[in-house]
């Protein structure tokens, strides 16, 4: 069956093939898409691409115009234990609102006084119940190719070994099935 579409891919970060359960880290770290959900398009013309030296973390996109939608989220489960009381609720000051940030890989943002490669922020998310991030957007690539990364940032700082306050995750291992962020793009002209 044609696709109405000259390319579309569709990625996940999922705990398989040497991803595994990850503290978060202050600032933002970039999601690593290692599974291809699902992709159209001439091979030989590349126009949606995961280049193999950047491991998942960027997305190339050759001229055009595209859509692009996905979902990132941060946890504060551990081993599947949500993180309600026997944890007193005095530990429990901060449910770490954050969200994704989809930006252009040769120009991150460098902190709120300096947003100029961001493409896309998504709705706020917490990882005290897992809520998603969610983002939707219309990405137009001018003359050369662009690649692109998916970050997602909290107010998390990273506790002492012994800091009873839950832990937040950028993802969670134990299961093959463990989607922590996707990636639908579309090429739309």
């Amino acid at each position: 069956m044609p696709s109405i579409y000259e390319a579309y891919a569709i990625y996940a970060e999922q705990t398989i093939n040497g991803l595994d359960t990850e503290e978060m880290k202050i600032g933002m770290p970039n999601r690593v898409f290692n599974v291809v959900e699902s992709y159209y398009g001439d091979p030989e013309k590349a126009v949606i691409h995961i280049p193999e030296n950047y491991k998942g973390e960027r997305i190339r996109l050759k001229p055009g115009t595209y859509r692009v939608n996905g979902l990132s989220f941060l946890t504060m489960l551990s081993a599947g234990v949500p993180p309600v009381p026997p944890v007193p609720t005095a530990l429990l000051d901060d449910v770490y609102p954050g969200y994704c940030i989809l930006f252009d890989a040769n120009n991150p943002p460098l902190g709120l006084d300096d947003m100029k490669g961001v493409l896309c922020v998504g709705t706020m998310g917490t990882a005290y119940d897992g809520t998603p991030s969610i983002f939707d957007c219309v990405v137009e690539v001018k003359d050369k190719p662009m690649e692109i990364s998916l970050g997602h940032q909290c107010s998390y700082n990273e506790h002492g070994t012994y800091d009873p306050r839950p832990r937040v995750y950028l993802r969670i291992g134990g299961s093959d099935y463990h989607v922590c962020a996707r990636i639908a793009i579309f090429k739309i002209a």
